[in-house]
């Protein structure tokens, strides 16, 4: 095993999809309006985030001294607190993804697609657990290479979530440890929520989260397909197996947008 650096690295994190199976009454409704057939995890891992906080921020305040763009109902409203992809008006989406596209960052996600067998037999049927361990399998394989970890978690954002994500880090340490049967010695992981509001970065992941739920929701290509380069890993969770696309590996869009029939 390599040794691990010192220094810090970055992992900003957010979430597409829901880990939502059953309603009030215990009725299955994934698939239906309000419930996602997917729940996805994400980062992006930067060495350094201080360069791309002040672009982001420069960029918003030319967007809100902009004569056309500041006099959009969105841009008072949401733009001018922060970037949200699925908020932003298309003028708006396209300035951040020409801004995203320069950025020096890598990305990695974890996408599965809901099936009720394995959420009963692998998560009890329990939605935090479900959702704790796809943070564990994100993080499984990043957590020993840098001295100092510094994770921050879009606002699933509330304190009582803190804890248990702290502990699905843990876990993913363990786990890496078990499987390669050594210590990860001396790495510690600083874990904490935050908004967009507060940390640029996370409207980052935000955007590059949003590009891929619409390739595998809808099918459409042309967000992620712009910001491709920045994905080095998407590990596809299905009833019917694994598949782990990388740089070498491009996403096959075909596949991925047959979860809009409920294919697995």
């Amino acid at each position: 095993m390599k040794k691990v650096k010192e220094g810090e690295t970055n992992f900003f994190v957010d979430e597409f999809g829901d880990p939502v199976f059953y309603d009030k009454k215990g009725r299955l409704i994934v698939g239906s309006e309000g419930c996602s057939l997917i729940l996805g995890l994400g980062f992006i891992e930067m060495a350094d985030p201080r360069s791309a906080r002040r672009a982001i921020l420069a960029l918003q305040q030319d967007i809100m001294s902009d004569s056309y763009l500041n006099r959009i109902p969105s841009v008072t409203k949401h733009t001018s607190i922060a970037f949200h992809a699925a908020k932003d008006v298309p003028e708006v989406r396209y300035l951040m993804y020409r801004l995203i596209a320069k950025l020096d960052f890598k990305a990695q996600f974890v996408v599965s697609c809901k099936s009720e067998k394995i959420f009963q037999e692998l998560y009890s049927s329990n939605e935090n657990l479900y959702y704790d361990r796809m943070v564990g399998r994100l993080f499984s394989t990043v957590l020993h290479r840098v001295k100092t970890n510094r994770i921050c978690f879009s606002s699933r954002g509330s304190r009582e979530r803190r804890l248990p994500l702290e502990q699905a880090i843990l876990k993913a340490k363990q786990d890496f440890e078990d499987y390669y049967g050594s210590q990860i010695v001396n790495t510690n992981c600083d874990v904490r929520a935050q908004s967009p509001a507060g940390e640029p970065c996370l409207s980052v992941i935000d955007y590059v989260a949003w590009a891929l739920q619409r390739a595998y929701i809808r099918g459409e290509s042309r967000y992620y397909d712009y910001i491709a380069d920045k994905v080095s890993y998407i590990c596809d969770l299905r009833e019917s197996g694994t598949t782990r696309y990388s740089r070498k590996k491009p996403l096959d869009i075909n596949r991925a947008a047959l979860l809009q029939l409920g294919s697995s």
